[in-house]
C-alpha cells in the first residue's frame, strides 16, 4: 500500500448543534492513523473559525480520519455536537477545500465543517510517523494549592498544578510491555487486592485523581506542544521560586500524567503514581524525572523508575527513552535506575 502526507486545515464550522442555552462553546477533537490533535476552544458560537493546521505523515493510503465536534463544559463531562468521517482512498494526489455535513448520532444532520486536505507521497518512510503537535492540559486546583501552599505563577491565587500529555507510539514501542503493580509492596497489595477494604481505597485514590485532572474553563488550560522546548514550558522548565522541581509521572498507552512531586498534599497519599493511573493495575511506565539546564544550552530530561507501587523492570528504561523521543526528536534524554548512584551523583553535580 501507497504510503502518503497529509495537511489538513480545520477552517470552520457553520450552524452547529446548541450545546449550552443557545450556543455552544465548540471545539474538535481529530484522529488519523494513531495520533490525535485537538483544536482550541471558541467560545458562544454555532459558527466557530479555527484555522488551525494538522500535519500527519507516513500512513497508509485508504486510512481514515475521524472528527468529533464537541461543546466545552464547566462542569464535565463535555457535549456531544457531531462527528465527521473521512477516507483517504484516492491515489490522486489533491488540495480541495471540503465541506462535511456534521453526523450526529441517530443518523441525522446537524450543521457542517469546512476543511482544507492536501496530500502528498511519503518521501521517506519514518519509523514513527511524526503528528504536528499533541495536546497537554494542564489542571489547576485550587483546593490542592491551598493545602501544599502552591500559587500559580501569573497569580496570587493558590493552585496546584497536574498535566496530562497526549503521547503517540506508546503501543509500538512498549509492544505487550506492561509493570504490573508491585505485589511486593506492601501499600500496592493494599491497593489492588481483591476484597471489600481495597475496593474502598481504589474508589478513595480515583477520586482524588478526579479531583486534580477535573477539566473546567478556569481551572484547565489547554495547549499544543510540538518541540521538547514547548513542552518544558508548560511547567516553567522546572524551576520556579529559586528551586528545581521534581515530579512524579506515569506512561499510559495514550498520555503521560505527572505533577510535582514531595508537596505536603502528597503526604496522606498511599500511592502517588496509583493517584496518577487512577488506579490502574498496570501501567507503561513510572517513577520521577528533573530538568537539568545543559552547558550549550536548553535542557536534558533526567527520568528514572523510581515508583514503589509498579516497580517498572530498569531493562525497560531504553524503551521509555525511546519513546520519548519518537514523540520529541529534538528531546535529550538520559535515563536511570532509581537505584543507581550515578543518579543522585547527577543530580548534586548539575544543582
Amino acid at each position: 500500500m501507497s504510503q502518503i502526507d497529509a495537511t489538513i486545515v480545520f477552517i470552520r464550522g457553520n450552524d452547529l448543534k446548541i450545546g449550552d442555552i443557545a450556543t455552544s462553546d465548540p471545539f474538535l477533537t481529530a484522529r488519523l492513523s494513531g495520533v490525535f490533535y485537538n483544536t482550541k476552544v471558541i467560545d458562544r458560537t454555532l459558527n466557530p473559525v479555527w484555522e488551525e493546521t494538522w500535519k500527519v505523515k507516513n500512513f497508509t493510503l485508504g486510512s481514515d480520519l475521524y472528527i468529533e465536534v464537541w461543546d466545552k463544559d464547566i462542569i464535565p463531562p463535555n457535549d456531544f455536537l457531531g462527528s465527521v468521517h473521512y477516507r483517504f482512498d484516492s491515489s490522486d494526489l489533491y488540495n480541495q477545500e471540503l465541506l462535511f455535513d456534521v453526523m450526529q448520532k441517530d443518523g441525522s444532520k446537524k450543521g457542517t465543517l469546512t476543511l482544507r486536505i492536501s496530500t502528498s507521497l511519503t518521501l521517506t518512510v519514518e519509523k514513527y510517523p511524526s503528528s504536528s503537535s499533541r495536546a497537554i492540559k494542564i489542571h489547576n486546583s485550587p483546593v490542592a494549592g491551598t493545602a501544599t501552599g502552591s500559587f500559580r505563577p501569573d497569580s496570587s491565587l493558590p493552585s496546584f498544578r497536574a498535566y496530562s500529555m497526549e503521547m503517540f507510539h506508546v503501543k509500538t514501542v512498549f509492544g505487550d510491555k506492561v509493570q504490573k503493580y508491585n505485589q511486593n509492596y506492601k501499600p500496592a497489595k493494599m491497593i489492588f487486592s481483591n476484597n471489600p477494604a481495597s475496593n474502598l481505597l481504589r474508589k478513595s485514590i480515583r477520586t482524588q485523581h478526579n479531583a486534580l485532572y477535573r477539566e473546567g474553563h478556569q481551572r484547565t488550560e489547554t495547549r499544543q506542544v510540538l518541540k521538547a522546548d514547548e513542552f518544558y514550558s508548560c511547567f516553567d522548565y522546572g524551576y520556579y521560586n529559586n528551586v528545581r522541581k521534581e515530579y512524579t509521572y506515569v506512561l499510559l498507552d495514550e498520555c503521560f500524567n505527572f505533577s510535582e512531586t514531595g508537596a505536603a498534599f502528597f503526604a496522606d497519599f498511599m500511592s502517588k503514581h496509583a493517584m496518577h493511573s487512577k488506579a490502574a493495575r498496570v501501567v507503561r511506565y513510572s517513577g520521577e524525572f528533573r530538568l537539568f539546564p545543559l552547558p550549550q544550552g536548553g535542557c536534558c530530561l533526567v527520568i528514572d523508575n523510581g515508583s514503589g507501587t509498579y516497580a517498572p523492570d530498569k531493562n525497560d528504561l531504553p524503551l521509555l527513552k525511546e519513546v520519548l523521543i519518537a514523540n520529541f526528536p529534538d528531546m535529550v534524554v538520559e535515563t536511570f535506575d532509581f537505584r543507581d548512584p550515578k543518579l543522585n551523583d547527577y543530580k548534586q553535580k548539575k544543582e
